[in-house]
C-alpha cells in the first residue's frame, strides 16, 4: 500500500496524475521527472478493483530493474512487452478497501522511451486500451 498523501491533496486539490509510489504530481506529465535510470515511462489509466475509481499514474521501467528482471522474450518489441510491465500495483491511497489491492490497468495514455542520454521520444504505437486486463467494477 502506498503512503497517504491526503494532507497534500486537501491543500493542493486533485493532481494531474500520480507518480511512482502514489505520489501526487501537479505538473504536466514529463518522462524527465523519473530520473537518469528510467528508459521507458508510461502514463497509465488504472482502476481500483474495489470501488472502480480511476487514476492517471506513471509506470517506470528503468535500467536497474531491467538487470533484475527475466530476460526478454524472443520477438518482444521492447522490455515492457517481454515482462508485461504495464503495471502500477496498488492505486494511490483513496481510503477504500482497494488501497492494498493491485489496480487494474485500463489504458496506456502516453508512452515514452529514452533515446540517448537526455532525449525522450513519445511512441503512440504503445498508447492503447488494455481491455483484456481491465474489468469495470460494479458500483455497490
Amino acid at each position: 500500500m502506498h503512503l497517504d498523501y491526503s494532507d497534500i491533496l486537501e491543500r493542493a486539490g486533485q493532481p494531474t496524475y500520480y507518480g511512482q509510489y502514489g505520489v501526487p504530481r501537479y505538473r504536466d506529465f514529463d518522462p524527465k521527472t523519473f530520473g537518469v535510470f528510467a528508459n521507458h515511462v508510461a502514463k497509465l489509466r488504472v482502476q481500483c478493483q474495489s470501488c472502480g475509481r480511476e487514476f492517471c499514474v506513471a509506470s517506470v521501467y528503468d535500467k536497474t530493474r531491467s538487470l533484475l528482471e527475466l530476460p526478454a522474450i524472443e520477438g518482444a518489441r521492447d522490455p515492457w512487452d517481454a515482462i508485461g510491465s504495464f503495471h502500477y500495483g496498488e492505486p494511490p491511497v483513496h481510503h477504500c478497501t482497494g488501497d492494498d489491492i493491485a489496480s487494474l490497468p485500463l489504458e496506456v495514455v502516453e508512452f515514452w522511451k529514452r533515446e540517448g542520454l537526455t532525449s525522450w521520444v513519445r511512441d503512440p504505437a504503445y498508447e492503447v486500451a488494455l481491455p483484456t486486463l481491465a474489468r469495470k467494477v460494479e458500483a455497490g
